[in-house]
């Protein structure tokens, strides 16, 4: 990969145009990134809910506590 080093000094920075948004474009921009920040922090959230509920009920089932009732159909398609 090939790099290229540009000379650009304060005076080609000085030259440079820049336009600033207005206020309001300014507030939706802020609005759509921060709602990006959030999406994965509720992600997440909802993952570790998922995962603790599978927790449980694979506990329940394991112990005993919760009854699985499988079809028979099922049970001949899977038998050897």
């Amino acid at each position: 990969m090939a790099f290229i080093i540009l000379n650009f000094g304060k005076a080609d920075f000085e030259k440079a145009i820049s336009t600033k948004p207005k206020f309001n474009e300014h507030k939706s921009i802020a609005q759509r990134l921060n709602s990006l920040n959030q999406k994965p922090q509720t992600e997440c959230i909802c993952f570790h809910k998922q995962q603790m509920l599978k927790a449980a009920l694979m506990s329940d089932v394991l112990s005993g506590n919760k009854r699985v009732k499988v079809d028979k159909k099922y049970l001949a398609k899977t038998a050897v």
